[in-house]
């Protein structure tokens, strides 16, 4: 990934790093790279970060949660 000023920038040109790299990496790697790119998206934009738990499929919250409901 370049160095970038922005860190939006430096976001997607992640996402597109591991998009070209996903096929030829392992899944601890893919893991951790997915991991890195959640923590810059911590980083540049918390609230979004926050709502991470209510996607993760729970039985109160997320894809899971909301299954069979109107």
């Amino acid at each position: 990934m370049c160095s970038t000023p922005d860190p939006w920038l430096a976001l997607v040109g992640a996402i597109e790093d591991l998009a070209a790299d996903a096929a030829g990496v392992g899944p601890d790697t893919l893991d951790r790279r997915l991991a890195d790119l959640w923590a810059m998206v911590a980083a540049v934009d918390p609230g979004l970060a926050q709502r991470l738990p209510g996607y993760r499929g729970t039985k109160d919250s997320g894809p899971a949660g909301r299954a069979g409901r109107a």
